[in-house]
């Protein structure tokens, strides 16, 4: 049956049959788990150039090399852009915003995945979106955003412990801005480890690696004298100024 279908390729005979066996030969190959990123693309790139406008040729390329691991090669940016061209899909524009942040490409990314937001009707995949725009917004050192992103993901899925976690270590890149004193910026952490405690209260699966985040930064608590100088005490309330603007309670740690 290949040595037919070889035979038939080589002399341009191609009839529907035999187009259909290869089609099968290359899914089970590509989906074997043995074909690498050097194979899928010797496969595809014929037939993407002889059929670039063909939206069922595209989605296969560009959900096999994203299987596959893929999405940094050419080939899988020029099917993605293709298909959102002939189909402005949510599906399309997220493809595309993980290739070009894949590529450090934020901008691009960004513009993406809002396209995919607005076409996504399914909820836990628009709260996947805004948080990787969190990821996006962490990666600018754009903290404000990324809190604004990660909380409208949750607004989506009430569990994501991954958006609180992002919020935390937001806010953790903010306590050398957050205050004007040692005192001041060391209680950032108060509201640090209060979203990794709400991470692991959501998603218990989590909850090791919140957990870890949570014995780090409590470490950066105040100490109980400059608390105690600057008028607190543990288990009062304190509020933590700044863009993050949030109510706490007070923990201290025993100077040594």
């Amino acid at each position: 049956m290949i040595h037919s279908c070889i035979n038939k390729i080589k002399t341009g005979n191609v009839d529907q049959d035999t187009k259909l066996a290869l089609d099968n030969v290359e899914r089970i190959f590509a989906e074997s788990g043995a074909a690498d990123c050097e194979s899928l693309v010797k496969i595809f790139t014929p037939q993407y150039h002889a059929d670039s406008a063909n939206p069922e040729l595209l989605k296969k390329i560009t959900s096999l090399m994203d299987r596959t691991g893929c999405i940094k090669e050419d080939l899988y940016a020029q099917a993605a852009e293709s298909l959102y061209r002939i189909e402005p899909s949510s599906e399309a524009a997220a493809k595309l915003a993980k290739l070009f942040y894949s590529r450090e490409q934020y901008d691009k990314a960004s513009e993406y995945f809002t396209k995919a937001i607005s076409q996504e009707t399914d909820n836990d995949k628009k709260a996947e979106y805004y948080y990787n725009l969190g990821l996006i917004a962490y990666q600018k050192k754009d903290y404000p955003a990324v809190r604004k992103y990660c909380q409208s993901a949750i607004g989506l899925r009430s569990n994501y412990g991954d958006a609180y976690m992002l919020i935390g270590n937001a806010y953790a890149q903010s306590t050398n801005t957050c205050g004007n004193s040692e005192f001041e910026k060391a209680a950032v952490y108060w509201v640090v480890v209060d979203q990794f405690v709400k991470a692991k209260s959501v998603d218990p699966s989590i909850a090791d690696k919140a957990n870890d985040y949570i014995n780090n930064y409590s470490k950066q608590f105040p100490n109980n004298e400059i608390t105690f100088f600057n008028g607190y005490t543990d288990g009062q309330t304190y509020k933590v100024g700044c863009w993050i603007d949030e109510t706490t309670k007070v923990r201290t740690i025993k100077k040594q």
